[in-house]
């Protein structure tokens, strides 16, 4: 069971690791991030966090 969490663990951050290198901008195969943003997508429709390009409500515009 440890060995497990030891791998989910590793891979949990090399994938945050490979996040953070993409939003740098430094080099990476371009079908590899075709891919790993699909796979995001993909992981975001299934968990119901996939957010529109609507506009957000302004602050300053609720009511009391």
């Amino acid at each position: 069971m440890a060995d497990g969490l030891i791998a989910f663990l590793a891979l949990s951050e090399a994938g945050s690791v490979l996040e953070n290198w993409i939003a740098m901008g430094l080099p990476f195969k371009e079908e590899w991030r075709r891919f790993f943003d699909e796979k995001k997508l993909e992981q975001k429709e299934r968990v119901g966090t996939v957010h529109t390009d609507e506009a957000l409500p302004n602050e300053n515009d609720k009511k009391l």
